[in-house]
């Protein structure tokens, strides 16, 4: 039997501690995996593009935002920063297949100063109103 991936959305204002928070509750709970989100700003000593986030350039962040390619997305003092749905929509995904070591729940940091809030991505073999799933399925 297979289980269900959850995403959790951890969100606060910018400076409150979100990615401190995110990378003590991995190594705690070896189910979790953290979504890696894009950001326009430039990388900081002992980061990694790809591991602490995707770092694109302005240009670029605006047309993954024109394809709709984020479920939240905002900027955050001169900096745009997001959640890539296709990334989300993969782990969660692979939270739930058969065997599976790992991904049962998905973290992603939010800022609350976006105006562009999360869209929640819930679809996954069950039907609307499915008490299973908590608030039901939600959509943007």
């Amino acid at each position: 039997m297979s289980e269900s991936a959850i995403l959790f959305i951890v969100s606060a204002p910018s400076g409150a501690g979100k990615t401190s928070l995110l990378r003590e509750l991995v190594p705690a709970d070896d189910r979790l995996v953290v979504s890696v989100s894009h950001a326009t700003r430039a990388m900081r000593p002992g980061e990694q593009d790809g591991t602490h986030y995707h770092f694109v350039s302005v240009e670029r962040f605006l047309e993954l935002v024109g394809e709709g390619a984020f479920l939240e997305h905002a900027r955050v003092f001169d900096n745009y920063y997001g959640t890539s749905e296709a990334a989300v929509r993969s782990q969660l995904a692979r939270g739930l297949g058969e065997g599976s070591d790992r991904g049962h729940g998905i973290l992603a940091g939010s800022d609350v100063s976006g105006k562009h809030g999360a869209r929640v991505v819930v679809e996954h073999d069950r039907e609307p109103g499915d008490p299973s799933c908590g608030n039901d399925h939600l959509s943007h």
